[in-house]
């Protein structure tokens, strides 16, 4: 085989490979793709506020609904414009958003699993969960979970928009 078919099959086998899940690389994503994060389980969409609070919520169609997925693996808020990160609380962790990205625990990678996609922080190897309390407007709590593929809580559909 010529050259440049053996590179061009390569490349056609990689990008496949990719969208069909088989193989998860973080930072896949085009710099500044904007996407809606969805609990496949509880059907409520990642939101955020500008204090940091990290929650799921039904579908309202605004800015703190929509996330830019950068090239480096971190997600972005787009009406606040800060990351999700995964911080430790002593002696407990939680899901925040902050003004600052640079640690490797605002990296997240997306498996593709039966049933959805599981987030998974690099730094800590858990998994972003929809959580089972809610607040008095209905939000769901969103919590880091240690990654269980029986767990649907941690199914999530990441959609380009």
């Amino acid at each position: 085989m010529r050259s440049w078919k053996r590179g061009t099959a390569r490349v056609a086998m990689v990008v496949g490979m990719v969208t069909a899940g088989a193989v998860t690389v973080p930072g896949t994503a085009h710099a500044g793709t904007e996407v809606e994060i969805w609990n496949n389980y509880h059907g409520l969409f990642l939101d955020s506020d500008i204090n940091g609070n990290v929650y799921a919520i039904p579908r309202q169609n605004n800015k703190h609904q929509k996330w830019t997925r950068g090239s480096d693996s971190r997600f972005f808020n787009v009406q606040t414009g800060r990351c999700l990160r995964m911080v430790q609380v002593h002696p407990l962790r939680g899901i925040r958003t902050a003004k600052t990205c640079s640690a490797r625990d605002s990296l997240w990678v997306l498996e593709k699993v039966r049933g959805g996609v599981k987030i998974i922080n690099v730094e800590y190897r858990t998994c972003l969960a929809s959580g089972d309390q809610k607040d008095s407007a209905g939000a769901r709590t969103v919590v880091p979970a240690r990654c269980d593929s029986k767990e649907k809580q941690q199914l999530w559909s990441v959609r380009n928009i």
